[in-house]
């Protein structure tokens, strides 16, 4: 990578959202919240498919030194910055005494953890509408091979696995099969995944269900579960006033799709959620009222306005009263 910046976004008093930039191309955003003297919340989202492996833990490296740069900037007492990179997270945190080295990067156990494995996805063999893929991991071990047919507008095929891999291999393989296709003119995916005779799971996918979601072994994803059962909004940040909420949606893999911040000083609250896809903006009644109950375990309110984010642009205001207006 020759040329890593930052491209502020929005700027105030306590709080900050940038682009991640690398060689003039977006691949992930900061967003960092201060108060003088107080403490250095923040998340940093790193977009899997635009930065790949090798470059990733120049920009943790750079990133680290930025946030550092804010501390002593703003005397804050205590640092918390979540990191993202896909399914994997991370912390940046202040030591807890002189002995540890200032911005750790450490897991969400509190284990050191600087590598995680990338996999690639390489097509080594094409005729007409057939397609022959290697999957190889960041040491270029080959995992995987998938052969794949696509026509009017459906792709179908298998994936075969040299080891066993687990869920999260598995849903990885997929969303990197998926994203190889171009989705104007792919409706539909049908993957199998298998190890040796064993058939391991089945991907059962349509256009608006991306990225796919994880099935239970041996059966076909469920889609189309869009209403407030589909999501769950879970407290993983409490700075007194701020509370964060990681969004996740059981469609999707139970993975994460956002991150809601909400200031809850006064009586209406305010706050934002940044999707990871545009998506899910299309979910927010049923994401706000999944948050409202967890809001309501914190303290009496009398409202909610939410800005709906995506890659830290504004995309539109929801707004909770007695009954919601949109």
């Amino acid at each position: 990578m020759k040329r890593f910046e930052l491209r502020p976004d929005l700027r105030t008093a306590g709080a900050e959202v940038n682009d991640i930039l690398a060689d003039g191309r977006f691949v992930g955003t900061m967003t960092l919240v201060w108060r003088e003297g107080g403490r250095l919340t923040g998340s940093v989202q790193l977009d899997r498919d635009a930065l790949r492996v090798r470059d990733k833990q120049r920009v943790l490296e750079r990133i680290n030194d930025y946030v550092q740069s804010i501390v002593l900037a703003t005397d804050a007492a205590a640092c918390e910055v979540f990191v993202t990179y896909s399914p994997f997270e991370q912390l940046i945190v202040t030591a807890d005494d002189a002995e540890d080295e200032f911005g750790a990067w450490r897991d969400a156990d509190g284990e050191p953890e600087w590598l995680e494995a990338e996999y690639e996805l390489v097509l080594v063999g094409k005729k007409r509408n057939r397609l022959h893929y290697h999957v190889y991991d960041d040491r270029r071990r080959w995992l995987a091979e998938a052969h794949l047919r696509a026509e009017d507008g459906r792709v179908t095929g298998s994936v075969e696995w040299r080891g066993e891999p687990d869920e999260d291999e598995i849903e990885l393989v997929t969303e990197l099969i998926v994203s190889d296709f171009d989705e104007d003119s792919v409706d539909e995916f049908l993957i199998d995944h298998r190890h040796g005779d064993a058939l391991l799971e089945t991907v059962e996918l349509t256009h608006e269900d991306e990225p796919a979601p994880k099935a239970a072994r041996g059966k076909r994803a469920k889609a189309g579960m869009r209403g407030e059962a589909n999501f769950k909004a879970k407290l993983i940040r409490d700075d007194g006033d701020t509370l964060t909420y990681e969004i996740r949606s059981k469609a999707d893999g139970n993975r994460t799709i956002g991150t809601a911040t909400v200031d809850i000083r006064e009586r209406r609250l305010t706050g934002f959620i940044d999707f990871r896809d545009r998506r899910h903006a299309d979910d927010a009644g049923a994401i706000a009222a999944v948050l409202m109950r967890e809001l309501d375990k914190e303290k009496e309110y009398d409202g909610l306005n939410l800005s709906l984010m995506y890659r830290n642009k504004l995309i539109d205001e929801f707004i909770v009263e007695n009954e919601t207006v949109h």
